[in-house]
C-alpha cells in the first residue's frame, strides 16, 4: 500500500513495510521533501515520486529530484491506497483531503530518469501551464 499527498507544502509518500511492529500493527515508512507545493495556490505544479523495484524512493517537484534518496519496501501487493490524498489532519478526518485538481497521473512500469522527468515537466508546462 502506498499513499501520496501533501502536508504543510511538503510532498509525502507513506509506504507499508514488511512485517508488523511490536504491537502487531502494520509498519509504515514516510518519505517527504519540501517543495512549497501549497504556496501561491492557483499555480500549476508538477509533483510526484519514483519508487524503483530495488526500494529506492525519489521525490520530484517542478521537473527535478528534491530531497535525499530514501528507501521503502516494494511489497508483493503493489497496490495503491490513494493518489492525491492529503495527509494533513488526524486519520481519516476532514483535513485528510487533496485541495487541488489533478491534471494527469502517470504510472510507469519503470523508474524514470532525469531526462524523462525533464520531458514530462516540459509536457506539463505546455499542457497545463505548470511552473
Amino acid at each position: 500500500d502506498t499513499s501520496v499527498g501533501m502536508n504543510d507544502g511538503r510532498l509525502v509518500v507513506i509506504n507499508r513495510e514488511d512485517g508488523l511492529d511490536e504491537l502487531g500493527s502494520p509498519r509504515w515508512s514516510t518519505t517527504t521533501a519540501d517543495a512549497d507545493l501549497q504556496v501561491a495556490t492557483g499555480e500549476v505544479r508538477m509533483a510526484g515520486f519514483i519508487h524503483a523495484t530495488n526500494g529506492a524512493m525519489h521525490i520530484v517537484a517542478d521537473g527535478v529530484f528534491i530531497g535525499a534518496e530514501a528507501r521503502a519496501h516494494y511489497g508483493s501487493s503493489r497496490s495503491w491506497r490513494r493518489i492525491g490524498g492529503g495527509i494533513d489532519g488526524p486519520g481519516e478526518g476532514p483535513y485528510n483531503r487533496f485541495g487541488g485538481t489533478l491534471g494527469a497521473v502517470l504510472v510507469l512500469p519503470f523508474a524514470a530518469d532525469e531526462a524523462l522527468i525533464a520531458r514530462v515537466h516540459a509536457w506539463a508546462q505546455g499542457r497545463f501551464g505548470a511552473r
